[in-house]
């Protein structure tokens, strides 16, 4: 019996043996799965922080966009990619997600550092684009254009030039403008010589513009038959309501106005390539709703035809 005892402990003990081995694998398979869900989470953490930071400047700080057509030519060409940064006049905030389907949506716009001023380039939701004469803006299709005109200002073109009542400094591309007033009219297709509001009572086109008053919140204008047109798409954006003439008077809705206090400011765009944009002297007024940002820098350009890098145009300042 005791020999048989003796013999059997070797079996037992190796058994023993065995289960601790496994027990040890298991222990290091444990420990491995741990470490590898350790670097997983620590990996989605970094792609979900590098996608809010991405968000977070693209909503508050900065944004790109590629330009498509040669309107602010020669300041910005075709193929060029320029930087907005949204902190100078501040960030929209907007209140619902409308902004996903394309559709005009309430916002609130954080304080920037300085108001939108005369010759900055400014990216902005393409405005009047479903029905000419309404504002209708879609916030999937963007402009850029330079600002002319704010809101105080009485702008006019004469002979081509642009003009501000009481201000004496260059706006635009002024080399642009020399171009277009020596063109003669008759050379100028009428769909690009003939600009808004293209009613009865004003016969304004490119050389001869205006003068036309620029409204900012809280300015009060007198309203008659004869500057409804400019003004009309202003009024029916802020209040959601119709403007009609009837027997020489403006109506609301049903009711008659002689005067209007707006609640929006609203600023004259127009491209440096005088010749070739779609801008204000063709569509009107734009409001601050819907300005993106002040573009500031091209930092990166490539040619549309040949797609090659057009290394000089690269982190170019704009003017």
């Amino acid at each position: 019996m005791i020999i048989s005892f003796s013999l059997l402990f070797p079996v037992v003990f190796k058994n023993a043996q065995q289960s601790h081995t496994f027990q040890q694998m298991l222990k290091t398979t444990h420990l491995q799965r741990k470490k590898l869900l350790k670097k997983l989470f620590k990996a989605l953490y970094l792609i979900l922080l590098t996608i809010a930071l991405v968000i977070v400047m693209q909503v508050f700080l900065f944004a790109s966009f590629e330009v498509p057509t040669d309107s602010m030519e020669p300041e910005i060409w075709p193929g060029d990619f320029v930087l907005v940064n949204k902190l100078l006049i501040g960030p929209r905030i907007y209140n619902n997600l409308g902004l996903f389907n394309g559709s005009i949506t309430p916002y609130k716009r954080i304080k920037g550092m300085h108001p939108i001023r005369r010759n900055d380039i400014l990216v902005f939701d393409a405005p009047y684009l479903l029905l000419p004469g309404t504002l209708n803006a879609q916030t999937n299709l963007f402009y850029i254009k330079r600002c002319i005109a704010i809101p105080g200002d009485t702008f006019f073109i004469e002979n081509g030039f642009f003009g501000i009542k009481g201000y004496q400094q260059p706006l635009g591309n002024l080399l642009q403008q020399l171009l277009l007033s020596q063109t003669p009219d008759e050379t100028i297709s009428k769909h690009i010589f003939n600009c808004f509001p293209q009613d009865s009572d004003n016969h304004w086109n490119i050389k001869d513009f205006g003068p036309i008053y620029i409204p900012g919140k809280g300015d009060a204008i007198n309203i008659n038959v004869n500057n409804i047109a400019i003004y009309r798409p202003l009024i029916q954006y802020e209040t959601g309501k119709t403007i009609r003439i009837e027997g020489g008077s403006v109506l609301l809705n049903r009711e008659s106005i002689e005067n209007y206090t707006f609640t929006r400011n609203y600023y004259f765009m127009a491209g440096d390539h005088v010749a070739n944009s779609d801008d204000s002297r063709y569509w009107g007024l734009l409001p601050e709703d819907l300005v993106v940002g002040k573009a500031i820098l091209i930092w990166k350009s490539t040619d549309p035809f040949t797609h090659k890098f057009r290394w000089k145009r690269w982190m170019k300042r704009l003017k």
